[in-house]
């Protein structure tokens, strides 16, 4: 093999041993922006370099503002949480959400990065199509007005807005939360199937 063919493998190993090193360092800071948004009120970009350990300046070149460290941690976030097929009736409701909530609440860095504002708008269309699918397991089962009423409140007991109030705010550990919310969305099925349901508004609008 001649001296240029030598060299140009070498330089192809570099690029790509750089090209390596440089993903890497990418994802050190992306778990470290997720740890850091779960841990803290507050982002600190110097908190964030110092638990990737790297400093600012890096975190900077790959992540230049903060549209684009909210559009890596909700494209961590997506890869990371499992796509659960949607229920097919509320009576799958429960199931699905305890498996959802495992997940989540085995992850609490994960869940309170989901709250942040603007990666929570990033991950609206997944939002809606979780509330989508249970809206339309409630319709199975109610009439229009009231499947939306069901819906609304199957799809907050779900939301990692609550599971994360039980354990930060209630001081539940994840356990707790997680069977406390499974047994509420069993309530809320149960009571459905029994006909117990909320009034739609325009049913107390007749009465009164």
């Amino acid at each position: 093999m001649t001296a240029k063919a030598n060299y140009a493998m070498s330089r192809g190993y570099q690029s790509s041993l750089r090209t390596r090193q440089a993903a890497a360092t990418r994802d050190h800071i992306v778990t470290a922006l997720v740890e850091e948004l779960g841990s803290s009120a507050e982002l600190s970009i110097e908190r964030v370099a110092e638990r990737a350990g790297v400093s600012v300046r890096t975190v900077y070149h790959h992540f230049p503002n903060r549209a684009a460290q909210a559009a890596a941690i909700a494209t961590y976030l997506d890869a990371k949480q499992p796509v659960e097929p949607p229920p097919s009736s509320l009576v799958e409701l429960p199931v699905l959400a305890a498996r959802l909530l495992h997940h989540a609440l085995a992850n609490m860095n994960e869940l309170r990065a989901q709250l942040d504002s603007q990666v929570a708008k990033l991950r609206e269309p997944r939002r809606r199509a979780r509330e989508q699918a249970i809206a339309r397991a409630a319709a199975k089962q109610c009439e229009p007005a009231v499947a939306k009423l069901v819906g609304a409140a199957i799809a907050t007991l779900v939301s990692p807005d609550l599971a994360a109030m039980l354990v930060d705010r209630h001081k539940l550990d994840a356990a707790a939360a997680e069977t406390t919310i499974a047994w509420l969305v069993q309530v809320a099925v149960d009571a459905v199937r029994n006909g117990d349901v909320p009034a739609s508004s325009l049913k107390r609008t007749r009465r009164s």
